[in-house]
């Protein structure tokens, strides 16, 4: 069974890629935007939504160089051949690396987050309930001014 270390990074001044730009990197992006100002999407068609975001974007087929500045990546093609490739390259690297829909490919997995002014608040399940996770995070959101509120009575 493998074991996830919950962890927070300094993400100041290191480069995020994500390979791949449909509706997953969407996803992935809306969260890591909040972290972190040096992130490139990379892949061959792209989102009309992704293209509204402050990020760069390469428009073409991945190459292993693409890896070569950064420090995570997330492989969300829907290609598994070439988020193994991706992985393999990664590896060599040293980059960690995310593999969206197989965490047995995957340096890290990501939690569900919820970021308010006094805290981050971040859940995950090692993996094996994405739902479980998003769902406690949604019911901490919904009841986060209750719990200031309760939290700061006299």
């Amino acid at each position: 069974m493998r074991k996830y270390l919950p962890i927070a990074l300094d993400m100041d001044g290191k480069n995020i890629v994500i390979i791949g730009g449909g509706r997953v990197a969407l996803h992935k992006l809306a969260t890591l935007t909040q972290f972190c100002q040096r992130i490139t999407i990379i892949a061959p068609v792209i989102q009309p939504d992704i293209r509204a975001m402050d990020v760069s974007i390469i428009e073409r087929e991945y190459k292993s160089t693409d890896l070569d500045n950064a420090f995570i990546v997330y492989a969300a093609t829907n290609n598994s051949e070439v988020n193994k490739l991706i992985k393999k390259d990664a590896n060599e690297k040293k980059v960690l690396i995310n593999v969206v829909d197989n965490s047995s490919l995957s340096d890290f997995i990501s939690p569900a987050v919820f970021k308010t002014h006094e805290a981050i608040i971040s859940v995950n399940s090692e993996g094996k309930q994405p739902v479980l996770s998003r769902d406690l995070k949604n019911y901490i959101k919904e009841h986060w001014n209750d719990f200031l509120s309760y939290r700061n009575r006299p």
